[in-house]
């Protein structure tokens, strides 16, 4: 496969990936896009010493995806500049529909962890028929000048990745919980929670033992869905900021 054809990969979504509505979670979805990621940098060996860290990503779910569905994931590199570079995703199911597309930003870090310029080996490599611009993403909302629900915890053993940090997806799962709390009293036994959008940026890392406060706003919206507007913070410090959109479906869970 050529590289304007992209990379490919197979996946299924397992029973313990998705939630008690039994769709694959937003978290799980992350998991495969990060996964995959990783997958075509390495794939081209290109030897350049450095690392990349996701500074945002922002998704769109066409479908809810039930469990042990059979999936096709495509990436390719996007626009980049001289520290960032996007990488778009396309995961389809079994049937040909699209299930979730999107994009991450990622940025490159150099041998001593910081932002580096990142290598002409990568553009050549990855955009052999030249650059093209970086997509411009939305502006953040302000914030609601109401209360938001709060919820804390700390960075788990179990959150931390190969790079000693809590990972893109762990933020996800921790958003996710604090949605949920903050939801769950305004639906009943028979509603369904299905995402259509997660856009989230991640602005500093998060260590092991750290204690982050989770601030959830819920807003309902005309055609009845509603959107989560949330923001991690460390002592007083804003770390994450998520916007993510979900649509309730009422009937039997396992129907």
């Amino acid at each position: 496969m050529s590289e304007s054809e992209g990379y490919k990969k197979n996946y299924q979504a397992r029973y313990d990936e998705c939630s008690l509505f039994g769709f694959l979670t937003p978290a799980a979805a992350m998991r495969y896009l990060q996964d995959i990621a990783v997958l075509h940098y390495n794939s081209a060996r290109l030897g350049e010493g450095g690392d990349w860290i996701a500074r945002r990503t922002i998704i769109d779910f066409h479908q809810a995806i039930p469990a042990y569905s059979n999936l096709e994931l495509r990436t390719f590199v996007g626009g980049t500049s001289k520290v960032t570079s996007q990488r778009n995703y396309e995961m389809r199911m079994e049937n040909g529909g699209p299930a979730i597309t999107g994009r991450t930003t990622w940025v490159y870090l150099g041998p001593n962890g910081r932002p580096a310029r990142i290598p002409a080996s990568f553009p050549a490599h990855f955009r052999p028929h030249g650059p093209i611009p970086m997509a411009e993403d939305p502006a953040w909302p302000a914030w609601p000048d109401r209360a938001p629900a709060v919820m804390r915890q700390k960075v788990r053993f179990s959150d931390l990745d190969i790079l000693a940090h809590m990972n893109n997806t762990a933020y996800i799962d921790l958003l996710d919980n604090a949605g949920w709390e903050a939801q769950a009293a305004g639906l009943t036994e028979s509603d369904r929670l299905v995402p259509l959008h997660y856009d989230i940026e991640y602005l500093e890392s998060a260590q092991l033992g750290q204690e982050l406060e989770v601030q959830t706003w819920l807003e309902t919206l005309p055609d009845g869905n509603f959107e989560r507007l949330q923001q991690v913070s460390r002592e007083g410090r804003q770390i994450a900021r998520a916007l993510s959109r979900w649509q309730v479906l009422t009937g039997n869970i396992w129907s």
